[in-house]
């Protein structure tokens, strides 16, 4: 999940200030403005995945919290 916000953040910033000398510099680390586009989108989609795959397991937790608590030796 860190991973994947560091990487919106770090593109958003390159997209959304484009005009920028700094923000040139931070797009050709992930090879150019299109690709950067193209980057933020796949990080996006991992971290709503990410997002709908840990509300899943609060509900399923919430369901049997027996389960949560058991600990296996």
């Amino acid at each position: 999940m860190i991973c994947s916000f560091l990487t919106l953040a770090s593109t958003g910033m390159a997209l959304k200030f484009a005009f920028t000398e700094w923000s040139h510099k931070i797009a050709l680390l992930f090879g150019g403005i299109e690709n950067a586009g193209s980057i933020h989108r796949i990080a996006a989609t991992a971290l709503f995945g990410i997002f709908i795959a840990h509300v899943y397991d609060l509900f399923r937790k919430k369901k049997n919290p027996v389960s949560f608590y058991k600990v296996n030796f």
